[in-house]
């Protein structure tokens, strides 16, 4: 595994979290594991499921196979057309006001979680996607072809009845049943509700009904239960805006999802900067639209550990994506001909600079508080 590289002092991650406080702390307060708290509910929908809250005593992390059916209802709800018709969920964009918290900082040694490899179709459909190819110093992003299956499109209904779209991708835990993607896709803090009819569509893209194809190639997976950090419900807390959502049986062949699309690993506690692979949806990249097909970015990411507080997020200049792909991995060490590689942060804001004139997407640091937030996730 590589560890992170170390930066300058001022880098372009400094330099956007100074657009957003006016004043920088220089001592760290004391590791408070508080942070790494979360709250689980059933995944609910619009035909009488509500979001009752899992426990120890009633998560289904022990139940049979029959305790992950797909919920026909929402499947029968997400037409093509619907699906096709969603709009964005809006990426928050990160300001003065915005709420850090001060556990957004490594809290133990540099920690990953291993990777599945997808099942081979989804390897030789994808074994072609274009990704950007980078040259030092740049930042390109570009629409995705044959698009790697571990990533999809994340439908869902909010709590005014719209049908919105974020972006998601398995990771790999002992169900086999997770997908990571943003806290705000999950949880809607300005309104006090959860999403429903949640659906994951790995490597949706509207473009093969054109050649006669689905545009759904290994099919949908209906979610069975969701869980985010209580510091995101609470306080919007954007360092823990992260979501993990568990998925039931479904797809072309009514499997577990990471036996299907595979699942990539976790990196935790990496500190630096690091060549990222970035997937998802933005509704804002046209030709084709971000709204039905997947775009990719490559380029430098960075997290510096300049003072505490500068530890705080991943930054990256030039990929311009908006809204839609919140909760799309940026991937490390990733690897195109296997579909193997390691989420180290998703998309969840947008930062701009009027100091410098300067704009890009961020990502949480991702430090033990998401190892808990998985392990807590095995048991739903």
């Amino acid at each position: 595994m590589k560890t992170g590289s170390k930066l300058t002092a001022l880098s372009i991650s400094s330099i956007l979290v100074l657009s957003y406080s006016s004043s920088v702390v220089v001592a760290a307060p004391a590791y408070d594991d508080s942070t790494s708290a979360s709250t689980a509910v059933m995944a609910p929908d619009t035909f009488g499921k509500e979001p009752e809250p899992l426990s120890d005593a009633n998560s289904t992390g022990s139940s049979t196979e029959s305790s992950y059916e797909a919920n026909e209802d929402v499947l029968s709800y997400w037409t093509p057309d619907r699906i096709a018709e969603t709009t964005a969920v809006d990426i928050p964009e990160a300001t003065t006001s915005s709420n850090y918290s001060s556990q957004s900082k490594a809290t133990g040694p540099e920690e990953a979680t291993e990777p599945a490899k997808p099942s081979q179709e989804p390897v030789d459909k994808a074994a072609a996607a274009l990704v950007p190819e980078k040259t030092e110093g740049e930042t390109r992003s570009i629409p995705v072809d044959n698009a790697p299956a571990t990533v999809g499109k994340l439908v869902l209904t909010d709590s005014e009845g719209k049908n919105r779209h974020c972006s998601a991708s398995a990771i790999n835990t002992t169900t086999k049943r997770a997908i990571i993607t943003s806290g705000h896709c999950a949880y809607d803090r300005n309104k006090g509700e959860w999403a429903r009819n949640v659906v994951f569509i790995p490597a949706y893209d509207w473009r093969n009904v054109e050649s006669g194809k689905d545009s759904a190639p290994f099919g949908k997976w209906t979610v069975s239960s969701m869980r985010t950090f209580n510091s995101w419900i609470d306080d919007g807390d954007i360092q823990h805006d992260v979501a993990i959502m568990t998925l039931n049986n479904g797809g072309n062949e009514n499997k577990r999802i990471v036996d299907v699309v595979g699942g990539y690993g976790l990196m935790m506690n990496y500190v630096g900067d690091y060549d990222a692979t970035i997937f998802g949806y933005p509704s804002n990249k046209e030709n084709p639209s971000g709204t039905y097909s997947m775009w990719s970015c490559s380029g430098t990411a960075y997290n510096e550990n300049f003072l505490w507080f500068f530890n705080t997020e991943n930054t990256i200049q030039g990929c311009d994506f908006g809204g839609g792909a919140s909760g799309g991995p940026w991937l490390s060490e990733y690897d195109s001909s296997s579909g193997v590689g390691y989420v180290r942060t998703i998309t969840t804001n947008v930062a701009r600079s009027e100091l410098v004139g300067i704009e890009g997407n961020i990502g949480p640091f991702f430090n033990g508080d998401i190892k808990v937030l998985k392990e807590a996730s095995e048991q739903d």
